[in-house]
């Protein structure tokens, strides 16, 4: 259960907002503390120091497994669980140097790896696509472990318009505004924890400018914004999309406890429809080229990616 440790003396009769966050979590609190009410370092410092040890900074530290990761490989992936809880475990502001949290790193950098398909790479040198590197460039930042090899390999992929893109290993030649931040997110953090380095500096700047010239969410051609209300999709077990011909989003799964992925075959056409896991059924909405997640769980495990020919809109029948 989370205690909270309401200071009287940084109510604000002003801002009543502002007393409801601090009658919070300490990973909330901390930061309010921090941002917002203008408390003095140590207390902010004291407060921080909480976050390792009550409320939901210890609830997802116990759920790491002896071999190091969280989950259990079915609901989600292990590369999904375990990037993701360390970024909430950073965004809550667990104290890198914490006993609690040097433990943590410690089992994550003696036992994590990327698996097979990556040739079991150490979780902390990341795979092989910029939006995943990125934050593992960031979290090895914040924890200590530094990569230099996976920076170079960041550095290696950056495309001539400034950016980067999980799609360039497939033909892609235009940044993606989401994959240019996780990665400048993760440089930027590099360079504040081990210090300047002038071929990084650059590298950000010149995605910095891509993202700039784009007002960070405009089409350089037309000024238009990228995405728009049904272009593209946040799905719980994809993640966020981008949207393929301005309309498709990733199949759902089919009914019940299977964790299989709908597939179109290789050769469709807009009207055809496709047989999914469990015998959902989809129709065939625009064609393209376009990969999906695939859960470790679905027939071709071992392949996080499949490449598709077709894209499919998410009607389902089952």
């Amino acid at each position: 259960m989370t205690t909270t440790h309401h200071d009287p003396s940084m109510s604000s009769d002003r801002d009543p907002v502002i007393d409801w966050l601090l009658d919070a979590d300490p990973a909330i609190r901390w930061q309010v503390m921090r941002d917002l009410t203008g408390a003095p370092a140590d207390a902010i410092a004291a407060e921080r120091a909480r976050v390792a040890s009550e409320g939901w900074g210890p609830r997802l530290l116990d759920q790491q497994r002896p071999d190091g990761q969280w989950g259990d490989g079915v609901s989600t992936p292990f590369w999904w669980s375990n990037m993701y809880t360390l970024l909430y475990v950073r965004d809550m502001g667990v104290d890198p140097t914490s006993a609690r949290a040097r433990a943590a790193i410690d089992r994550v950098r003696s036992h994590v790896t990327w698996g097979p398909e990556f040739g079991n790479s150490p979780f902390f040198e990341g795979e092989v696509e910029p939006c995943i590197n990125g934050r593992v460039v960031g979290l090895g930042a914040y924890f200590g472990e530094r990569s230099d090899r996976l920076v170079d390999r960041l550095l290696g992929e950056q495309l001539e318009d400034g950016g980067w893109n999980c799609e360039a290993e497939r033909g892609s030649v235009r940044s993606s505004f989401h994959t240019t931040i996780c990665v400048l997110e993760g440089l930027l953090a590099f360079e504040r924890a081990f210090g300047a380095d002038s071929v990084v500096t650059a590298a950000r700047a010149r995605a910095e400018e891509y993202l700039l010239e784009r007002r960070l969410l405009r089409r350089l051609s037309s000024g238009d914004v990228i995405d728009t209300p049904g272009r593209g999709s946040h799905s719980r077990r994809c993640g966020t999309t981008t949207c393929c011909a301005g309309s498709t989003t990733c199949a759902p799964p089919a009914r019940g406890r299977t964790r299989e992925w709908m597939r179109p075959s290789r050769s469709c056409a807009i009207g055809a429809r496709t047989t999914g896991a469990g015998g959902s059924t989809c129709d065939i909405q625009t064609p393209c080229t376009r990969s999906w997640p695939e859960s470790s769980a679905s027939p071709i495990a071992g392949s996080r990616y499949a490449l598709f020919e077709c894209c499919v809109r998410s009607t389902v029948s089952e």
